[in-house]
């Protein structure tokens, strides 16, 4: 395998006599990491060499092959061990199937989750694809009739688990749909946010691919639609990023948006602004809805994670983020206490997973 790997070494890096000189110093026909990397840096730390050139006689000349190695050992420096061994070769062949030996019965007993494909698979407006959802809402007792959003297409509904969908929002003023929420107690009372919230306003001067005008609201299960206490002109620019409804009190319900965290009492009759603010995400706790749980969208990278303990009347913020441009939040009920949050860097990377368990 070593002598397998050294050979790549030495086609990876023919491109020019000094990409091939350094290997000269490899004093072993199976190197460790180290030796490698000593054995390069040996050689090319008279020319002083900056991003890949170096000058001599007064002339700025081109390092071949040091670029190339610089991306081999940035891939290979963490992947070694302490001793610069490399790994075996079929070591990931290997550790899965001491995992699946050692996972057998977990993993059958997963058999039983099986997904099928519940949607259309084809475009006739020739796009490359068929298009991103935004969300997706379930009827509390009919599990063959759910909701998706689209950021640019409106509200489906499909009565039969996903083998036909239908819309008819096809003539609202908007057509993107963020979140929607729907009264547990009384499904035919259901809302929308409307609008595409996944962009930044700031950075895309703009609500993604469609701006909002509010929330609206439906009493016959989504057959027509009315603006509520919450709406907006388009040119406004602004946008609703998460919706959610009271779990027990379905006249309160609670809007992320880009201009602060709006809240209603009355079925969405009124809104009051709660706190001010660029807001993407917002959850309740769920064994007590006093708590409400909410995250900032910060292009500068300082998103921070608020904490309501009185029902979204009020928020506090309980943690700050370092170069994080935007969070979402996670809750579960088999753990009320536990909130987890995904963060996405600056460079729009993953910059962590962060847990709190009080």
């Amino acid at each position: 395998m070593k002598k397998i790997f050294l050979l790549s070494i030495f086609l990876i890096f023919v491109g020019g006599l000094k990409a091939q000189h350094w290997t000269d110093l490899l004093l072993s026909n199976d190197p460790t990491f180290f030796e490698i990397q000593d054995a390069f840096n040996q050689y090319w730390e008279p020319y002083n060499v900056v991003n890949g050139r170096y000058i001599d006689n007064g002339f700025e000349k081109k390092a071949y092959g040091w670029k190339q190695f610089k991306r081999w050992e940035w891939y290979w420096e963490p992947r070694v061990d302490a001793n610069g061994l490399f790994p075996n070769s079929d070591i990931n062949y290997t550790e899965l199937q001491s995992y699946l030996d050692a996972n057998s019965e977990s993993l059958n007993n997963s058999n039983s989750s099986n997904w099928a494909y519940s949607g259309s698979n084809s475009s006739a407006g020739g796009y490359a694809g068929i298009g991103r959802l935004n969300c997706i809402a379930f009827h509390p007792t009919n599990a063959n009739i759910f909701w998706v959003g689209s950021p640019a297409g409106g509200l489906w509904k499909t009565t039969d688990g996903g083998q036909t969908w239908s819309t008819n929002t096809d003539n609202l003023p908007v057509l993107g749909i963020s979140d929607i929420a729907i009264d547990n107690s009384n499904p035919n009372i259901m809302y929308v946010a409307t609008g595409d919230g996944d962009r930044s306003v700031s950075l895309y001067n703009g609500a993604g691919d469609t701006k909002s005008m509010g929330v609206l609201k439906s009493i016959d299960g989504g057959t027509t639609w009315n603006i509520t206490g919450l709406n907006w002109t388009v040119t406004s620019q602004k946008l609703i990023r998460r919706l959610i409804i009271h779990p027990t009190n379905s006249q309160i319900l609670i809007a992320a948006t880009s201009d602060g965290i709006w809240r209603t009492n009355n079925g969405g009759f009124t809104w009051k602004k709660q706190q001010t603010g660029d807001f993407i995400d917002v959850e309740f706790k769920p064994s007590d809805p006093n708590y409400v749980y909410a995250a900032t969208y910060d292009w500068s990278g300082n998103s921070q994670i608020f904490r309501s303990t009185n029902n979204g009347i009020s928020f506090s913020s309980v943690y700050s983020f370092s170069d994080v441009i935007r969070c979402d939040i996670a809750v579960s009920a088999a753990s009320s206490n536990l909130v987890d949050v995904v963060a996405v860097k600056s460079d729009r990377g993953l910059e962590g997973l962060y847990t709190s368990s009080n």
